[in-house]
C-alpha cells in the first residue's frame, strides 16, 4: 500500500519586533497564571499571617467588620470573625450591602432584597449568639458594595475587615473580585479575604 504525499511550497513566516514583544508578553502571562494556580499559598504561612493579624488586633483594639451575603462562604466568614472577636474580647458588626444600579435612586423600594438582608443578618446573629459574641447588624444601600464597606469601617473604630472573594476564581483586578479589591485599596485597617482559604492582606495605609 502506497501513501501519496503532495509536495507543498514552504510559506515564509514574517515577524516584526512588535509581534515578538506581544508574543513574549502573552507567553509570560500564561506561564505566570499557570504557576500561580499550581502553587497556592501554604496553609501554614497563611495561618501565621492570620495569627499575626489577631495579635495586632489585640494590641490596638476596635471592632471587627464582616461582610455577609448568605450561603456557605458567609458562614465560614462569620465563624472566623466570631472566633477572632471572641479571642480578642471585641464586638462584631455584620454588614449586608444592597447594591442599586444608577437607574434607581438609593432609597428605591426593593422589598425582596431587604427581606433577603434581614434573613441573612438574622442567621449571622444566630452564629454570633452561639459564639457568645456581641453582634451589630447593618444594612447599607450603595452603588458598589466595596465603597459601602469602607465607609462603614471609617464610621466607627474598626481594626479588621473579614470579606469573601466569592466561590469562583477571578483573575481580574489583581486576582481579586472588584469589591474585595476596592476594600483592600481603601480600607482604614487590615483585611482578611477568603475563597475558601483566608489570606491576611495588610491595607495600603
Amino acid at each position: 500500500m502506497f501513501l501519496a504525499v503532495a509536495a507543498t511550497t514552504p510559506v515564509p513566516i514574517h515577524t516584526t519586533p512588535v509581534g515578538v514583544v506581544l508574543g513574549v508578553v502573552f507567553a509570560s502571562s500564561v506561564i505566570t497564571i499557570l504557576w500561580w494556580m499550581m502553587h497556592p499559598p501554604k496553609a501554614q504561612a497563611i495561618m501565621v499571617k492570620v495569627k499575626e493579624g489577631a495579635e495586632r488586633l489585640a494590641e490596638v483594639g476596635g471592632r471587627i467588620l464582616v461582610g455577609t451575603r448568605g450561603g456557605r462562604l458567609s458562614q465560614r466568614l462569620l465563624n472566623l470573625a466570631c472566633d477572632l472577636a471572641q479571642s480578642q474580647k471585641t464586638s462584631l458588626t455584620a454588614i449586608y450591602v444592597v447594591e442599586l444600579p444608577m437607574t434607581l435612586p438609593l432609597d428605591a423600594p426593593v422589598p425582596e432584597e431587604m427581606r433577603r438582608a434581614e434573613q441573612v443578618l438574622a442567621e449571622a446573629e444566630e452564629v454570633a449568639r452561639q459564639h457568645n459574641v456581641s453582634l451589630r447588624k447593618q444594612v447599607a444601600r450603595a452603588r458598589k458594595a466595596g465603597r459601602a464597606i469602607v465607609d462603614e469601617a471609617k464610621a466607627a473604630p474598626t481594626q479588621l475587615i473579614v470579606l469573601g472573594l466569592g466561590e469562583r476564581p477571578n483573575f481580574e483586578d489583581r486576582f481579586f473580585g472588584s469589591t474585595a479589591d476596592f476594600v483592600v485599596r481603601h480600607a482604614p485597617c487590615d483585611v482578611i479575604l477568603e475563597r475558601p482559604s483566608f489570606v491576611a492582606v495588610p491595607s495600603s495605609r
